[in-house]
């Protein structure tokens, strides 16, 4: 078995409510908004967060 070298991360912010952070890049603030407050608390040099955009 490969080990995996992505993490997958959820929200604990229920879909309908808005991101409590706003990225500096457009992003939907209903989903892949919620993300930046996880990257800037974990995020490191090299790591990719894959935006689906407004």
């Amino acid at each position: 078995m490969t080990k995996s070298l992505a993490d997958a991360e959820q929200s604990a912010a229920a879909f309908a409510e808005q991101a409590s952070l706003s990225p500096p890049i457009p992003s939907n603030e209903h989903y892949d908004a919620k993300l930046w407050a996880h990257i800037l608390e974990r995020g490191r040099a090299g790591d990719l967060w894959w935006n689906v955009g407004p």
